[in-house]
């Protein structure tokens, strides 16, 4: 099977990840489809919403003659516009956090079945992520309140262990870790390889960046509404599927150079 000569693989290239993970998102494109209909469409609809929202509100105000100022910043800090553009704010940076990693653990169920010379359908892809929606906040909470006290106390700190936990997500869905068994797993398969990690994660945002950029000045040239917000939302949803996919081939390459076992029932909480 693919996913043993992954795992005795010494290493795989940014390039080597990327290609596997497209031909796992293009072996089962019926269940992949699904999963963006299902989990990433009400997502991008929700997105979508808040984006143009925030555009409405950014529209009916002067930001020179707000940035002017001292005075006028501290004004309208007590405006409702103001009040409204960090409740929708907030409510976009929940959305990315919260919602869209559901559409991450569905896609790294079905890149680890089509490794293992599967076809599973969307419905087993889908009880992946919903079933695991406790021990994914549990992580995330822990994830997110360390990194970010870490990050107060310099940018060096929070960067170390945001990478060393980067892998919390695939941990949960791959080797069924509970909770905060998730992220020591991530630590365990990320020990001795940081700025291997490091490297591919910066190579990762750069091509995703790029990419966006270029869907960004496609859309552009196209009437500004909430259908295109939502349409373009869905295909770097769909891109960003592919990055999941070969980030998760890194999980399973990482997975079989490790003297940690990777038996479920030892791992799981």
């Amino acid at each position: 099977m693919l996913i043993d000569e992954i795992r005795k693989k010494e290493k795989v290239s940014v390039a080597e990840s990327l290609v596997i993970g497209y031909a796992a998102i293009r072996s089962n494109i019926t269940a992949v489809l699904f999963v963006l209909l299902i989990i990433y469409f009400p997502i991008n609809l929700l997105s979508g919403y808040i984006s143009l929202s925030m555009s409405n509100i950014g529209a009916s105000i002067d930001l020179t003659s707000i940035l002017s100022s001292p005075e006028m910043i501290e004004e309208f800090v007590r405006t409702p516009e103001y009040m409204s553009l960090l409740r929708q704010n907030l409510a976009g940076t929940l959305t990315d956090m919260i919602l869209f990693p559901f559409g991450s653990m569905a896609v790294i169920y079905l890149t680890k079945e089509m490794l293992e010379g599967k076809a599973a359908p969307y419905t087993q892809a889908l009880s992946a992520a919903f079933s695991n929606a406790a021990r994914f906040l549990a992580s995330l909470i822990v994830f997110t309140i360390c990194v970010s006290l870490l990050t107060l106390l310099g940018i060096i700190p929070g960067l170390f262990i945001a990478v060393v936990w980067s892998f919390y997500i695939q941990a949960i869905v791959l080797d069924d870790c509970g909770g905060i068994k998730s992220l020591g797993r991530s630590r365990e398969l990320v020990k001795g390889r940081w700025w291997r990690t490091l490297f591919y994660i910066i190579v990762f945002y750069i091509l995703n960046y790029a990419i966006s950029y270029i869907v960004g000045v496609i859309f552009a040239f196209m009437p500004f509404s909430y259908f295109t917000i939502v349409l373009s939302g869905l295909i770097l949803s769909f891109i960003n599927m592919i990055f999941i996919a070969a980030k998760t081939v890194i999980y399973i390459n990482y997975q079989g150079n490790t003297g940690v076992k990777t038996d479920n029932k030892q791992i799981r909480q």
